[in-house]
């Protein structure tokens, strides 16, 4: 027999280890569907209508005003922007593709600044438009300076903000470093009034050619940022000079994957498509008026990258809430992208994204 002290020894190391296995079963949270999150409650729906005239080739983000409500999307693949009304009628189009006044090439974001509407592309330029679709100007950030994310153009107490780059290779070198700004107020001319913001850990240990920064602020000047390859939102003081960090919300979301490997700059574009299923991207950052933090990212499958068609049923889109000042989270398994919040603090999501069946749904947040 053996002796007393060894069973409750084995007892002991038993139920230590039943109790280990249990709190990390428990660690693990639930990812939530949309459809059964109710916190979010429906408060209007735009069925968006198209005709052989009027139609959108591609919908990945949106502008909102409320009074009265317009929808403003930037239309890459018809290199214009389309207004949408409340009834999801297309009650104007914008813009032409082209290098002549008042056209455009592979419009990303349009932000409403003041009486007017700012146009980015693809290039680094901005052009600005009345709100009547009548050409202003045409410019383009100074140089050495690129466009730092694809949706981050927004507007905040009549400031324009947007995510830049200035990372030369030459004098930087592959990795980002700490003193790398990642977001600008801009002048009237579109020069950089003021540049605030760092690239995370990630970026200054190994090379990401996905550097894209998101960016929103709430009504009183809490800068979000999140970045291409982390799921985590870094909020900025963006009312006192230089705009210091405040902390980061950590958002673990079960279903984000970090990148297998790192990709340089020089990574062939055909290993890139290789190793995008095993990687998430962020695609949105939101900051609601409350400090509550709402950020998309989606990753394709394998089918979806080996058909050129790109299939949206073959990607998958998710959010995490977190809060400023909390470590309460929320996960998601959504049915669309978030692609806008308005100044009521509104989320605009999408439903259907086949053309001709378009659907937004629009949601209050009732969190946590």
């Amino acid at each position: 027999m053996c002796p007393r002290t060894s069973v409750s020894l084995r007892v002991f190391l038993i139920v230590s280890i039943g109790l280990i296995l249990v709190g990390c079963t428990q660690a693990e949270p639930d990812v939530v569907s949309f459809e059964d999150a109710d916190m979010f409650e429906r408060v209007g729906t735009i069925e968006i209508q198209e005709d052989d005239e009027r139609f959108i080739g591609t919908i990945r983000s949106l502008t909102v005003e409320t009074d009265p409500l317009r929808l403003y999307i930037a239309d890459r693949t018809m290199h214009r922007i389309a207004v949408l009304d409340s009834t999801g009628t297309i009650v104007q189009l914008i813009g032409q593709e082209g290098e002549g006044p008042g056209e455009m090439q592979a419009p990303v974001r349009v932000a409403v600044w003041g009486d007017s509407l700012v146009v980015e592309n693809t290039r680094s330029e901005l052009t600005v438009f009345t709100k009547h679709g009548d050409f202003v100007r045409r410019g383009r950030l100074p140089p050495d300076t690129w466009q730092g994310g694809r949706w981050s153009l927004t507007t905040q107490d009549g400031d324009l903000f947007m995510a830049v780059s200035i990372a030369d290779p030459v004098e930087h070198g592959a990795l980002a470093t700490p003193e790398l700004p990642v977001a600008a107020r801009l002048n009237y001319d579109f020069s950089l009034a003021e540049m605030f913001g760092r690239y995370p850990d990630l970026y200054q240990e190994e090379e990401y050619t996905r550097r894209w920064t998101t960016l929103d602020f709430s009504p009183d000047g809490q800068s979000a940022m999140g970045f291409a390859l982390l799921p985590h939102v870094y909020i900025y003081d963006a009312r006192k000079p230089e705009a210091p960090f405040v902390e980061k919300v950590v958002l673990d979301h079960p279903e984000f994957l970090h990148p297998p490997e790192p990709m340089p700059m020089g990574m062939p574009v055909s290993r890139i498509i290789e190793l995008a299923p095993h990687f998430s991207n962020v695609q949105h950052t939101f900051i609601l008026s409350d400090h509550t933090v709402v950020q998309t990212f989606g990753h394709g499958t394998e089918e979806f990258y080996a058909d050129e068609t790109r299939p949206q049923e073959e990607y998958h889109v998710y959010a995490s809430l977190g809060k400023v000042g909390s470590d309460e989270t929320l996960f998601l398994h959504l049915p669309g992208q978030i692609l806008a919040r308005d100044d009521n603090d509104r989320l605009y999501v999408e439903l259907n994204h086949r053309p001709d069946e378009r659907t937004i749904g629009v949601y209050e947040v009732n969190w946590p």
